[in-house]
């Protein structure tokens, strides 16, 4: 039986043009068979929302230095002041790591030299932070004074809030290694719980280690906190609510608080000292760039996990089942919450830092 060939006219009723589904268009006749052209100009669908752009200046990791100037700094260890040591170890991750992470500064507290101590020795304001960037090493070691201060406490729990919230608005966050490097001779106070002047000088801050256990165990992005202890010596109490400072073992304190930061050292104290910075800067140096696992978060997870669209330098890619062409993207898991990127893609997006996220629907 001999099949019957359509006419070229009937031809062209049944196909107008060789767009598929989800290609670029300017009319119904650019679009497959059943496809129209959707007002943004896509065969067979249109944008759910506007495309997300994802931009990265650079896939350098964030590294804040949260420094205590408090008086004590004006104390010595060994006969070298504690605040010398701590502008030599800054001065080392300044020279060593400026180049190659985006350096930022948090120095607590902030004390008005002109205001009397007993107005507010623990407060603390970010009008002298430095928010991290590339190449800020030089800016970041000369924030720190030549002198320790004069006057003033141990305000570390809100500067961790103005950390936190400098990091916040960073290109990428998500995708972007973030690490607070606390830097401190303690005791803790200041607590953002006290209310007084007396309790907020004397009591213990019991909330600073949950407050970075939960930044540093934060399901969607944690931020670890790396702890440096300067002076720091035992003797007292395990660290508890309702303890007077004088009477909690410092050691224990800095050591809960770098179990708590998630980046304690392996052997030895879990905190480090000035002299173990060879080791800190290891451990620094060894955090990993940005995209380093070529994936990228989507959130939330798209109505139309198939229709999902990624361009990457010019390059339009819809879901793929595998990784086999070198080209496209992935879903990672069945939640359609995160996409890898497929080899050559990757690449793409590592040379141009920027990608678009296209959520798409069906036009019908």
């Amino acid at each position: 039986m001999h099949r019957r060939l359509l006419a070229p006219a009937l031809l062209a009723a049944c196909f107008t043009g060789d767009a598929l589904e989800g290609e670029p268009c300017k009319a119904d006749a650019d679009c497959g068979p059943d496809l129209t052209c959707s007002e943004q100009g896509l065969c067979g669908e249109f944008r759910c929302v506007e495309p997300e752009s994802l931009t990265l200046e650079n896939f350098a990791p964030d590294v804040v230095l949260l420094v205590d100037y408090a008086a004590t700094m004006r104390l010595q260890v060994d006969g070298t002041r504690r605040w010398d040591l701590v502008r030599a170890l800054v001065g080392r991750i300044s020279d060593e790591l400026g180049a190659t992470v985006n350096l930022g500064i948090q120095i607590v507290p902030s004390v008005d030299p002109e205001a009397e101590f007993s107005q507010d020795p623990c407060f603390t304001d970010d009008l002298a932070a430095i928010a991290p960037a590339a190449d800020r090493g030089p800016a970041v070691f000369a924030a720190l004074e030549q002198k320790p201060a004069k006057t003033g406490e141990h305000a570390l729990s809100r500067g961790l809030e103005f950390v936190l919230a400098a990091l916040a608005p960073r290109p990428a966050a998500a995708l972007r290694p973030q690490v607070i490097v606390l830097i401190s001779d303690g005791p803790f106070n200041c607590s953002l719980v006290g209310s007084e002047k007396y309790s907020r000088i004397q009591l213990f801050d019991v909330g600073i280690a949950a407050h970075v256990a939960q930044i540093a165990a934060d399901p969607v992005h944690p931020i670890p906190v790396y702890v440096v202890g300067v002076g720091v010596t035992g003797g007292g109490v395990p660290p508890g609510p309702e303890l007077f400072i004088d009477d909690v073992d410092n050691d224990l304190a800095f050591a809960e608080l770098a179990e708590a930061g998630g980046r304690a050292r392996p052997a030895g104290t879990p905190y480090y000292t000035p002299a173990d910075a060879d080791e800190l800067l290891a451990a620094l140096r060894a955090i990993p760039p940005a995209f380093a696992d070529c994936q990228v978060p989507v959130t939330p997870a798209p109505v139309y996990a198939e229709r999902l669209a990624i361009t990457v330098d010019g390059h339009t890619f819809k879901v793929a089942e595998t990784c086999a062409q070198g080209r496209g993207w992935r879903y990672v898991d069945a939640t359609h919450t995160r996409i890898e990127l497929c080899e050559a893609t990757c690449e793409q997006f590592r040379a141009t830092r920027s990608l678009t996220i296209d959520r798409r629907c069906p036009s019908g």
